[in-house]
């Protein structure tokens, strides 16, 4: 097929995933956040910023500055709401969208792109799998993870196509931005601008890339510097790499279930299982489209055959919950792919086309498994999975529907039947996660029928919740009676998100008061805060902590914020359970005695 034939063929493919976006965008309107857990903190910083707080200052963080400073300029200058992030949020999500698709076809082709992009936008983008919610590209429960992981593609996209010096500049200024997101996205993003920079010629001398990134890097030191000195600067700029070596936090049960390492021997044999398994069956179905030469394999007949066995196949291997755990084989097929793309770049012809796509390849490659690190013994497709497995699920895609198809078709032998079937297993992979996802969203699985769909918020910040969602708006209404428009509100332990609706300030620099918030600036440090700025009211709301290894907030760890609370505010009302005491979701808002 002529390059503009493939050109026009794309056009249609690339309308067919914008429309898709479209889709899902409706099916899933205004149901993205959780309504306590993490996203609060993502609006109610950027909002504090715009109110003249300063991070690390006036707010404790523990990421890089990027993100709360970009979503605090839209709130600036789009207002402060939902809406405004959401509709930033989705136009980064198509810009995504494009740089996955643009590489992947690239590299392999319009039609692993295009199953690229779908996988991103189905299993990912707008995915949700748990009844909390922020687990997806529309409202994250750190920005810094999509704003990373855009800004990485970006990186690599600007090394790959830049033909002039200052796009391998803008290239490396990319790189210094996700420098100030989070460390396990730069870590990745470095290694994988290292590889394509070495591996292939790009525009300009190397060191222009070097100068770019260190310019995003010495603005933000330079404006940190003015706003909080010389002293508070520079960790205010390390955000999340300061932690990286903290073992009371990631000797945490929850990070180390994250990682795997809580059952290092059980999850070594997950992963070689799925990975043994899945290579085989690969390994079969190429060996039986190498045998065959003639056009018995290329009829329309044998390719929808073919497409319809890939589904049945995987539907059948992947039922009853399964897909979910095939994700452990990730950091053993990316790694198997690795060594297949470095092996096409050491033969390839030094600078030819070949050669710079085995480097863009290779490079994202590396960017996938890099990313998996975090939970390299239990890589996961959702949690945090929906960024850090994102690009992983994409290389393997690209490699199964392009690469292997076109070694096959220049062999002479049917590529065209490898890859039918291998779209047919897309297909029903999509189906599984959008089963799942639209059970959630519209309230399918039987013990999520209990509850129902309220709005919580007004106006742009409506977002429609079911668990907890009776409650926390229950509490808004009264909350909002009682308050004056001065009045300070402590959430305790986690819930900033009332803060955040009814624009009430916390009297301290933090937001959240879980086992990692008082593991990173210690209990003592946070009530001492509290008693010289108490708070007007507080708002305790139940929250089950036990996948840290302490279940109750006031019992099992915060005892001294609690009997302080105690001593100092009086309960006035409950909403839903007491909270901390039994199982069901509550919250008590308390006054000053």
């Amino acid at each position: 097929m002529s390059e503009a034939a493939e050109g026009t063929r794309w056009t249609r493919m690339r309308w067919f995933l914008w429309v898709l976006a479209a889709l899902l965008t409706t099916w899933s309107w205004r149901q993205w956040p959780d309504v306590q857990v993490d996203f609060g903190r993502e609006l109610y910083v950027p909002w504090r910023l715009t109110q003249g707080d300063v991070l690390h200052r006036d707010l404790a963080w523990f990421n890089g500055p990027l993100s709360a400073w970009w979503n605090a300029l839209w709130f600036k200058l789009a207002g402060t709401s939902l809406l405004t992030i959401v509709v930033v949020n989705l136009a980064l999500l198509l810009l995504t969208l494009e740089l996955i698709t643009a590489g992947v076809r690239r590299w392999a082709g319009n039609l692993a792109a295009l199953a690229s992009g779908a996988l991103f936008l189905c299993a990912f983008a707008f995915a949700r799998h748990a009844p909390i919610g922020n687990y997806n590209f529309v409202t994250p429960y750190s920005h810094e993870l999509t704003h990373g992981l855009v800004l990485s593609l970006s990186a690599l996209a600007l090394l790959s196509y830049g033909t002039r010096r200052r796009q391998t500049l803008l290239a490396g200024a990319c790189l210094g931005l996700v420098f100030l997101t989070k460390a396990e996205v730069a870590f990745a993003a470095a290694g994988a601008c290292a590889v394509r920079l070495f591996g292939a010629p790009v525009a300009g001398r190397r060191w222009l890339f070097g100068l770019g990134t260190l310019i995003p890097i010495a603005l933000a030191l330079g404006f940190l510097t003015y706003r909080l000195g010389s002293d508070l600067a520079p960790s205010a700029l390390a955000g999340s790499w300061i932690h990286v070596g903290q073992s009371d936090l990631y000797e945490l049960p929850f990070y180390r279930a994250i990682l795997g390492s809580d059952d290092i021997a059980g999850n070594l044999r997950r992963m070689g299982l799925w990975a043994v398994g899945s290579s085989a069956s690969f390994g079969l179905l190429y060996s039986l489209c190498a045998r065959r030469s003639d056009g018995a394999l290329r009829s329309p007949a044998a390719l929808s055959l073919g497409a319809l066995s890939g589904a049945l196949i995987l539907g059948l291997v992947l039922n009853e919950g399964r897909w979910l755990r095939c994700a452990s084989a990730l950091p053993l097929l990316v790694l198997g792919i690795i060594g297949h793309q470095w092996n096409t770049l050491r033969l390839a012809r030094a600078d030819s086309v070949e050669h710079r796509r085995a480097a863009d390849a290779l490079a994202l490659c590396v960017l996938a498994f890099l990313l998996l690190g975090k939970m390299i013994l239990n890589s996961q497709w959702v949690h945090y999975g929906f960024v850090l497995a994102l690009p992983a699920a994409i290389v393997l895609a690209a490699y199964l529907v392009g690469t292997l198809p076109r070694l096959l078709t220049s062999r002479g032998k049917s590529g065209e039947f490898f890859q039918a079937t291998c779209l047919g297993g897309v297909v029903m992979f999509l189906a599984f996660h959008l089963n799942d996802s639209h059970a959630w969203y519209h309230g399918q699985p039987a013990h999520w029928r209990a509850y129902d769909e309220v709005s919580v918020g007004a106006g742009t910040d409506e977002m429609h919740v079911r668990w907890r969602g009776k409650e926390v708006a229950a509490a808004l209404a009264d909350l909002e009676q009682r308050m004056g428009p001065d009045d300070t509100l402590l959430v305790l332990p986690e819930g900033v998100m009332l803060n955040y609706l009814l624009r009430r300030r916390t009297p301290t620099r933090h937001v959240n008061f879980m086992p990692p918030e008082l593991l990173l600036w210690g209990e003592e440090t946070i009530l001492a805060e509290l008693q010289d700025q108490p708070p007007d009211f507080v708002a305790i709301v139940h929250k089950d902590t036990s996948e840290y290894g302490v279940p109750r907030f006031g019992q099992d760890y915060g005892q001294l914020l609690w009997t302080w609370i105690e001593n100092t505010y009086e309960r006035k009302q409950v909403f839903g359970a007491i909270p901390m005491v039994s199982s069901r979701f509550g919250i008590a808002v308390m006054e000053r005695r």
